[in-house]
């Protein structure tokens, strides 16, 4: 029977203390998101690079997933695909400039061979900008490949429209494991910190912020063959 993380979510929300902030408290985290000037790798495949910001201009080359690039500038020009609201940036690639919409750049990228057997693994999350605050869904905007194989989070969502908003993320490397720490509130506006923690053993360890382990799950059998393998 397919683990249903919404449970799992409801019971953090149902244990944890939960402390209230006012709202425009929390709007403020994240608030306009934008990338600085830096190297990043991309969290989509078949990104393309135009000589302008603009997808009707001319594309210069085609990007591969977990390409990295070099940030130069955002160019405050935003637009919105598939949910994600973003801005265009000014970027270089090898010898190439030009310009990609950063709803395909990962925010933060971890690099880390998890089990130890050689292969890189991927751990990388990105922002969705909506018209009010900076958000990311667990099923969409949080990818990990590990042995070249996409852990999806979506097929451990029985219910993908979950009623949270997450407003926060980071990744930290500890003990031959991987934390996602989250952040995230609820229509209740109440913020809830959430730790899922990847273990070399290939399984997801669900915790609160007391670090209380609430449900343990193995990856094996939401692990997707990549499309770039």
């Amino acid at each position: 029977m397919r683990t249903n993380l919404f449970m799992v979510l409801f019971s953090i929300l149902i244990c944890s203390n939960i402390f209230g902030q006012d709202l425009n408290e929390i709007e403020n985290i994240h608030l306009n998101f934008s990338f600085k000037p830096g190297n990043y790798f991309l969290i989509e495949d078949n990104v393309k690079v135009y000589s302008n910001p603009d997808i009707d201009s001319q594309v210069l080359l085609t990007l591969a997933m977990h390409d990295e690039i070099s940030l130069l500038e955002d160019v405050h020009n935003t637009q919105t695909f598939d949910g994600v609201r973003s801005c265009w940036y000014r970027i270089k690639y090898n010898q190439i400039t030009g310009y990609i919409w950063g709803g395909g750049i990962a925010v933060k990228t971890v690099l880390y061979d998890i089990d130890k057997n050689g292969i890189v693994d991927y751990f990388q999350y990105r922002i969705a900008n909506s018209e009010s605050r900076n958000y990311l869904r667990i099923d969409k905007d949080i990818v990990i490949y590990i042995n070249k194989r996409r852990i999806c989070f979506e097929s451990l969502i029985e219910n993908p429209s979950i009623d949270y908003w997450y407003t926060d993320c980071d990744f930290e490397e500890e003990n031959n494991s991987v934390n996602i720490f989250l952040s995230f509130f609820e229509k209740h506006n109440s913020i809830i910190d959430v730790v899922l923690q990847i273990t070399m053993d290939g399984e997801i360890v669900f915790k609160d912020r007391k670090q209380s382990t609430l449900e343990v799950i193995n990856l094996n059998p939401y692990a997707e063959r990549s499309d770039t393998e």
